[in-house]
């Protein structure tokens, strides 16, 4: 039997379709920089899927929780300027010339978990469920969003958008950066890629 990397059910390892989510099966990453699928982290808890995006600061994978017993977003901490990964390898290697900015910007990533915790109760901000080192890198677990980008939902519909959506949200955009502003904390980083529209809300 071999595990579906999208949904995380055991399927006939004959199949090249997952019979659950209709997936294609896959066993290795998109990009060198990406751990394979089937990597465990954190003694086991965690079993790693397939990427869900990759930017200048991260990679995003599908995940599942042993522990939890369900499926989670894991944010990889990574920058192709600071850090390297050989193929098939989970360590990174550290750029030596750039190491007191690599240990800064990790510190960064991980204090922004912390943060992000905090505002668990918020329906507008993604919840956080833990956060760690590990691989010469760290990691932050998050709740899995389904749904789309406001860039995606832009794009699907011709770049437009009708009053009554614009309106709300960007009212639960300023919910969520009311809650934030009130413990100084200032997001700079407000785009339609960082926009979330869950399914069923649009």
């Amino acid at each position: 039997m071999g595990l579906c990397y999208s949904c995380f059910k055991e399927y006939d390892e004959g199949l090249g379709l997952c019979p659950y989510c209709g997936s294609e099966i896959i066993t290795t990453p998109k990009e060198a920089s990406q751990l394979f699928p089937g990597t465990r982290l954190l003694g086991g808890r965690y079993i790693i899927g397939t990427d869900i995006g990759q930017g200048g600061f991260g990679i995003v994978y599908r995940a599942y929780d042993t522990q939890l017993k369900r499926t989670v977003a894991i944010k990889e901490f990574y920058n192709a300027r600071l850090l390297t990964r050989a193929y098939g390898e989970p360590v990174m290697s550290v750029n030596k010339k750039t190491l007191n900015e690599f240990k800064y910007r990790k510190s960064r990533f991980l204090t922004e978990a912390k943060f992000i915790a905090k505002y668990s109760n918020n329906k507008n901000i993604v919840g956080v469920i833990d956060h760690f080192e590990e691989n010469n890198t760290g990691y932050i677990v998050m709740e899995l969003l389904r749904g789309l980008s406001l860039g995606e939902y832009l794009a699907l519909h011709g770049g437009k958008l009708d009053q009554s959506i614009t309106v709300e949200i960007a009212q639960q955009v300023c919910n969520a950066l009311k809650d934030l502003h009130k413990d100084n904390i200032i997001h700079c980083d407000i785009a339609p890629d960082n926009i979330f529209i869950l399914e069923g809300h649009a």
